[in-house]
């Protein structure tokens, strides 16, 4: 259900950071992968398991699609791409932490899915503190050139003609 999850999820990332914005889709999707886990946690039913998997999945592919484009557009040219390898690292990362806690803890099923919580809420709370919406996005959707220049000018030296 995960799989199925994350491929819906993925699919629908486009349209739902379009219409909301790609802060709000990332901080929506950071949501479904704090209560997913929460619920599985205190599920005793196999078909609530399944669906609590499916909407961890929809959250994971949301925000893997979302993240990558909020990074995209809010980051400068020169480091874009690595800021794209380390959060590919940083995944890849993570799924080899799921497999060592699903084997340390294969039977503390409680436990291995609070883990999972930690690195989501730490992105929640960081982003929340310290992100803006993308550039991009208030761009397309407000048009306040006054706005764009302001989160521009958290990453690039726009009082220079070099830094635009």
């Amino acid at each position: 259900m995960a799989v199925l999850g994350g491929t819906i999820g993925s699919v629908l990332a486009g349209s739902i950071t379009e219409k909301f914005g790609r802060k709000l889709s990332i901080l929506f999707s950071d949501l479904l992968l704090i209560v997913g886990p929460v619920l599985l946690i205190i599920t005793s039913e196999l078909w609530l398991w399944a669906l609590w998997r499916g909407v961890i999945g929809f959250g994971m592919g949301l925000n893997m699609m979302c993240s990558q484009v909020f990074m995209s557009e809010s980051s400068p040219n020169e480091l874009r791409g690595q800021i794209q390898s380390l959060y590919i690292l940083g995944c890849f990362s993570g799924f080899i932490f799921s497999h060592l806690s699903s084997l340390t803890f294969s039977y503390r099923l409680s436990l291995m899915f609070g883990l999972g919580i930690v690195p989501v809420a730490a992105q929640a709370i960081l982003m929340i503190l310290t992100q803006n919406e993308s550039p991009t996005y208030v761009a397309a959707k407000t048009k306040n050139v006054i706005l764009v220049s302001k989160i521009l000018g958290k990453f690039y030296n726009t009082n220079s003609a070099e830094g635009l």
